[in-house]
């Protein structure tokens, strides 16, 4: 959203990059109409979210998922700045 809301509001001031724009016969009133039709669309979306976003994971479930990203990030990698091996846990290694 706050990508949008930044080139949207470049579109509703009548700046564009996009080559069609600058090629059409009157490049910033077809930006700012395309600037207009994008916000009313996106508006039309989140309108249909009735009860806000669906959730896709819970709370606990969102945490378990940043440990395993980054246990898989960087677990088991040498730590170049300590010029060693990779950190392991050995409390639950038999001997």
């Amino acid at each position: 959203m706050k990508n949008s809301n930044h080139h949207t509001a470049r579109l509703r001031r009548g700046h564009s990059d996009a080559e069609w724009i600058r090629k059409s016969e009157n490049p910033q009133i077809t930006a700012r109409r395309q600037g207009a039709a994008l916000e009313r669309d996106i508006g039309r979306l989140w309108g249909a979210f009735n009860d806000g976003l669906p959730p896709q994971l819970s709370t606990t479930e969102q945490g378990l998922f940043f440990v395993g990203y980054y246990q898989e990030r960087f677990g088991g990698k040498p730590d170049k700045d300590a010029g060693g091996e990779p950190a392991t846990d050995q409390s639950d290694v038999e001997e």
